[in-house]
């Protein structure tokens, strides 16, 4: 029994006396390199940004605090604290971290963030 140069699975000539050995042999080695295969494909799909979400929130108390239905890999957030404020922007790649400017924050959590600041914002997440 011969095998293939590049894989080894092996070549059953017709000299070959009958067994499922060779058979299975190759079996084998096809289902470990489509295992192999497969999880080398859902690691790097881990790291690929496969959703997102766009909003607008409103202060309702102290935050703004915004659930989403992924956990977050990145958030970029854009609004006015207050009218008279000017624009503020915060853009956040670390969950537990939390990015101060002057006396707003924000932080993003597991499953979104939490804004410290005046009236509304925009956002987009990604995920």
């Amino acid at each position: 029994m011969q095998q293939t140069e590049k894989y080894k699975l092996n070549l059953i000539e017709s000299s070959d006396p009958f067994s499922p050995d060779g058979l299975n042999e190759n079996t084998r080695k096809i289902e470990d390199a489509m295992i192999a295969h497969e999880t080398a494909v859902a690691g790097e799909l881990e790291t690929r940004i496969t959703k997102f979400v766009y909003g607008s929130a409103v202060r309702g108390g102290a935050n703004i605090t915004i659930h989403l239905p992924f956990k977050p890999k990145a958030v970029i957030v854009h609004g006015s604290p207050e009218a008279s404020l000017g624009q503020h922007q915060f853009v956040g790649t670390v969950i537990g971290q939390t990015i101060n400017q002057g006396s707003y924050s924000f932080t993003m959590t597991e499953d979104g963030f939490v804004l410290t600041w005046g009236s509304s914002c925009n956002y987009i997440a990604f995920g």
